[in-house]
């Protein structure tokens, strides 16, 4: 069972406590607005298509115990003919659900649900059209989850930091991954390290205060791919997991 289904214990256990929530401490710090990163569709030079399962994770305020993590699961998609015009397949679904389409741009909408439970491997079928043949395919592997990185609430410019997935946290279950990012999006700019081995990344004084104070979001991108060819016509398949964590620059 993907670890996203232990959320619905939690989500109980919050029910059952929370007439016992204690009152907080004091007022958090008033937040500006600031637009949090959204899922990026991962694209792979070579190929007319991209097929990509997502485990998006957030950290929510649950109350009585405190900050948790709460996974859904999306289907993406997007389909393009050798000479780049936009192909447009009835039916796109992955997991038995239909992806719905939009300016050429294939997707579900979880919603306030769980979404798509991916399991262990991620079925795609499209149906063929004049400019791509149909597509049936179980992949065995599964959808990254991502459940924290080393980051509580803060981060201090003032010192030097190594960001890291968290991988003691029993939310993450990562398998077998090609890249990782980390992202932080801050008042003024953003930052990005990217690699291909499972290590810290390295943000530096200068770096952290080029984002400027306050609200900042933290977005860590992981992902394993796998192209294959039907027909001459090329598809990367991703199967990604993201995390966005709202912080606070100090």
């Amino acid at each position: 069972m993907p670890t996203h289904k232990r959320f619905i214990q939690v989500v109980l256990l919050v029910i059952a406590l929370s007439g016992c929530k204690e009152p907080d401490d004091g007022p958090e710090p008033t937040i500006a607005d600031l637009a949090a990163p959204s899922i990026k569709l991962t694209t792979i030079a070579g190929t007319n298509s991209t097929l990509q399962a997502t485990y998006f994770s957030t950290i929510v305020d649950s109350g009585f115990i405190g900050k948790i993590t709460y996974i859904q699961g999306w289907g993406h998609a997007h389909f393009k003919s050798s000479n780049g015009a936009i192909i447009k397949p009835q039916w796109v679904a992955t997991e038995g659900t239909q992806l719905n389409e939009k300016l050429g741009k294939y997707s579900t909408s979880p919603g306030n649900t769980q979404g798509i439970d991916f399991g262990s491997s991620v079925i795609w079928d499209v149906s063929e059209t004049v400019l791509n043949p149909a597509i049936k395919e179980v992949l065995p592997y599964k959808v990254p989850e991502i459940g924290d990185v080393n980051v509580k609430d803060s981060l201090q410019s003032s010192a030097p930091f190594d960001m890291m997935i968290d991988l003691n946290n029993p939310f993450t279950n990562l398998g077998k991954l090609d890249s990782i990012s980390y992202l932080i999006r801050g008042k003024e700019t953003s930052l990005i390290k990217k690699m291909n081995v499972l290590a810290p990344a390295t943000f530096t004084v200068a770096e952290l205060k080029s984002l400027g104070k306050g609200k900042a979001y933290i977005q860590v991108e992981v992902y394993r791919y796998e192209i294959k060819t039907y027909s001459g016509f090329k598809v990367a398949f991703i199967n990604k997991g993201v995390l966005n964590k709202p912080i606070w620059i100090y």
